[in-house]
């Protein structure tokens, strides 16, 4: 799916005239780094493995965890705002801001009760993330979701004007599971905790900094900034994602999901069933459904 929905993605940076998707590259450290390269070369996707030095010059911030890495060269950062902003601009007049009280399944299709009024739809998509629940309790659907608060923070580059990949540290080396990523402008570095729950904002902020310490001696340990969000992640995986059908409405749920956003559109406006729990992890997703 990542794969097919990169095509995506740059048939929409056509399509919009702006690019979307960094080059930066990513280096991937840790379990299975062979496997993982041998799974890009079937996917037909560049990439490479990376000693310390080559690790080092992707990222010239890091202390490399162990001698080996992956490096996935066409890897990089989505432009969010860019993507939102000429998907928006494309649409013109045709969005409408409003707030959705209520959905009401009928017969002819379906009826929304929102703040600008009545509406009525023949298909409608619910893609309300960590606001989810608001909705589907009222169809009567049990998404197994958890919301959590997360908290990323970004850090003072030392010396900026040097390319800095993205990264995934997977290897614990330095104290954590981390994914992280160059700001704009490459003067300061964001990273959060890959963690499979999210811990108090304080004490993600304090391993971080540990973090930093030991393995990221380009950056200055004291974080510049600090973003937080909402989490949605499902019960049977932190980057699991899946769709609800009833009737006519479809309920999208999980964690992650912007890298997929371009494919999980065109999936969802054809109305394809790939992305029911069924066939995502079958009985795995049945039984997180019935609450086992």
């Amino acid at each position: 799916m990542a794969v097919r929905a990169r095509a995506e993605w740059e048939r929409l940076e056509e399509e919009l005239g702006v690019r979307l998707l960094g080059r930066e590259g990513v280096l991937v450290c840790g379990p299975n780094v062979p496997e993982r390269a041998a799974a890009f070369e079937v996917a037909e996707v560049p990439a490479r493995l990376v000693n310390r030095d080559g690790q080092a010059e992707a990222l010239p911030v890091i202390a490399p965890p162990e001698d080996e890495a992956l490096l996935d060269e066409l890897g990089g950062s989505i432009d969010v705002r860019a993507a939102v902003d000429g998907l928006a601009a494309a649409l013109g007049d045709r969005v409408v801001l409003a707030q959705v009280f209520e959905l009401d399944e009928r017969t002819d299709g379906v009826r929304l009760r929102t703040s600008e009024g009545l509406c009525s739809a023949d298909r409608v998509i619910v893609c309300a993330g960590a606001q989810i629940h608001a909705l589907s309790e009222q169809l009567g659907i049990p998404i197994p979701l958890q919301i959590e608060l997360h908290a990323r923070a970004s850090f003072r580059v030392r010396e900026p004007g040097a390319d800095l990949a993205c990264l995934q540290d997977r290897t614990g080396k330095h104290g954590e599971v981390v994914y992280a990523a160059p700001m704009p402008g490459g003067r300061e570095y964001a990273i959060g905790l890959g963690t499979e729950h999210e811990p108090p904002v304080d004490e993600a902020l304090s391993r971080l900094r540990a973090y930093v310490e030991r393995g990221m001696p380009g950056l200055d340990p004291e974080p510049l900034s600090v973003r937080l969000c909402r989490t949605s992640i499902l019960a049977w995986g932190a980057d699991a994602f899946a769709v609800w059908r009833v009737g006519a409405i479809d309920v999208l749920a999980g964690a992650n999901l912007f890298k997929f956003a371009p494919l999980v559109g065109e999936l969802l406006a054809e109305g394809s069933d790939e992305l029911s729990p069924e066939r995502q992890l079958g009985g795995t997703a049945a039984a997180s459904r019935s609450g086992r």
